[in-house]
């Protein structure tokens, strides 16, 4: 099946979505889609949008001078996850991206002050790296599904297991080639030989 195809099943189940009964608005029920974890990626980093937000007097060592890194944080979270969805790539890669630094700086920030900082500053920081954690590894997953065009695919049971049987069969195929070759080569060789001594 072919990219075009798949991102047309896709519109196909968010548009049956849209038109079930439910009091969620349409545009916040997504299908269940194979291999694509954007919704949790989407909550996760939301989450830690907030904690940064709301938490920022409890952790924060200079609410002054951070403040501007802390909310140039949160509207890239927002941002990314707003625009998060099964089609684009990009988006993807940039959340995985954006969750790894937040992962590599509120881990390093919780671990550098854990000797002299409180236990709520300490939680506060450990908590954010475990959310971009999660995040990171969602989202680079859903990453690994769309490298592989498996977004949207259902796992057929013997997928592997099939595509293992194709590549021995190649295998005995370039074997049984390489013998014939061996042998003709052999019999061209004996040939020479033969008209060489006569």
């Amino acid at each position: 099946m072919s990219e075009p195809d798949i991102e047309e099943k896709l519109r196909e189940k968010v548009e049956e979505s849209a038109h079930s009964p439910s009091s969620t608005p349409w545009m916040y029920r997504w299908p269940s889609i194979a291999h694509y974890y954007g919704d949790t990626v989407r909550q996760l980093q939301l989450s830690a949008a907030a904690i940064m937000l709301l938490g920022a007097p409890y952790y924060s060592d200079d609410l002054g001078t951070e403040i501007v890194f802390i909310l140039s944080g949160v509207l890239a979270l927002v941002l990314v996850s707003a625009l998060t969805n099964p089609w684009k790539q990009t988006i993807i890669s940039i959340d995985a991206v954006i969750s790894g630094v937040g992962l590599v700086i509120f881990e390093t920030w919780a671990l550098m002050g854990f000797s002299g900082d409180t236990f709520i500053k300490f939680s506060l920081r450990q908590f954010l790296a475990l959310l971009f954690l999660f995040a990171f590894y969602f989202s680079t997953k859903t990453l690994r599904a769309m490298i592989l065009h498996q977004i949207g695919k259902m796992d057929a049971r013997d997928e592997f297991f099939e595509a293992r049987e194709t590549e021995d069969i190649e295998d005995r195929k370039h074997m049984e080639f390489t013998e014939e070759t061996r042998e003709w080569i052999h019999e061209h060789n004996e040939e020479e030989k033969q008209l060489g001594r006569s």
